[in-house]
């Protein structure tokens, strides 16, 4: 568990940055205070699942450079970097959150224009839906097993 003042202080500098605080406490933990990032409207628990801002501004730029098809092709990457490194669960259990996160915001870019393109057949549609949720799957179970 994170200290509470560790918490607080993440809270405020993301509350200075320009973060919203809302109403609703965190689904998970239904202790902390949910803040949304005005710049796509994600919401994190500072808890549960901060946002890792780092990676999250490289991979803006990085996502900004590729199309559609090699953004969709990401999922296959995560998910073959994930059965990789089973063996390493340290590693993934770093990295859940931050995967996870970044696939939701990937989805959510590219759902309206990609998926609903005529470029992409129902099965492929079905097949990259099928993929997010067994990676989201794979690193979930991962995940609880270094828990148990």
């Amino acid at each position: 568990m994170k200290d509470v003042s560790a918490i607080s202080g993440l809270m405020g500098s993301y509350l200075l940055k320009g973060w919203i605080m809302l109403g609703d406490a965190c689904p998970s933990c239904e202790e902390v205070p949910l803040l949304e990032d005005p710049s796509n409207g994600l919401k994190y628990c500072m808890k549960c699942s901060p946002p890792m801002i780092s990676s999250r501004s490289s991979n803006n730029k990085l996502a900004e450079s590729l199309s559609n098809e090699e953004k969709l092709n990401m999922f296959t990457n995560i998910e073959a970097d994930c059965t990789n490194k089973e063996s390493g669960k340290i590693t993934i259990k770093n990295t859940l959150e931050e995967n996870v996160n970044h696939m939701v915001v990937e989805i959510s870019k590219i759902g309206v224009s990609a998926l609903n393109s005529a470029d992409f057949s129902i099965e492929r549609r079905l097949d990259i839906v099928d993929k997010a949720a067994n990676t989201i799957h794979k690193l979930l179970s991962i995940y609880m097993l270094d828990y148990k």
